[in-house]
């Protein structure tokens, strides 16, 4: 609390970096003399009825609106995963670094993608829902992937991905959240 005073307070004011002062040889002109500074407390007294308008009673719970949003993002991020890891070519000497690349990707968007069907069920968003556990095991797939992937199980993964439809599903989704946000 006293912290956010303090920058409350200090906010209007500019700030000035406080240094040692050194004493000044006195000068034989006395009329150019400088005024000593004033130091000011770093805390101030509030005013009445002033001392708790800053500090929210409770944190504020995590608005649909910002679940909305990080889905959307989720759901581009995904795609542009998943466009990549279609485009991979297991032929090549760069394909361990983009498959390695792809599989540091796609951990990180396992995780996300648990803690934003959880927020999905519990909001009841059917289709949100639905969607995410498609994707999720093709996630986990990708992740799990060795350094030299098989072709073949690379394939599985890019056929399983064609078959449901994923890439489509989620442009069509963070298109259509991204409008709804913009509404």
């Amino acid at each position: 609390m006293l912290v956010r005073l303090m920058y409350a307070s200090r906010a209007a004011e500019p700030v000035k970096p406080e240094t040692k002062e050194s004493p000044q040889p006195t000068a034989p002109n006395k009329g150019n003399e400088e005024k000593p500074r004033i130091k000011r407390p770093l805390v101030r007294e509030p005013k009445p009825g002033e001392q708790f308008a800053s500090i929210p009673a409770a944190p504020e719970r995590v608005r649909s609106a910002d679940a909305e949003t990080m889905t959307a993002i989720h759901f581009e991020t995904s795609e542009r995963l998943l466009l990549a890891f279609k485009n991979v070519r297991l032929d090549e000497a760069s394909s361990a670094q983009e498959v390695s690349y792809e599989r540091k990707r796609a951990k990180q968007l396992v995780y996300q993608n648990m803690l934003l069907k959880r927020e999905a069920d519990a909001s009841g968003d059917v289709q949100v829902s639905s969607l995410l556990e498609n994707l999720e095991p093709i996630l986990i797939d990708i992740a799990n992937l060795p350094d030299k992937p098989d072709e073949n199980t690379v394939r599985a993964i890019r056929e399983r991905v064609e078959r449901k439809n994923i890439v489509g599903l989620l442009r069509v989704n963070s298109t259509a959240l991204a409008r709804a946000l913009d509404e």
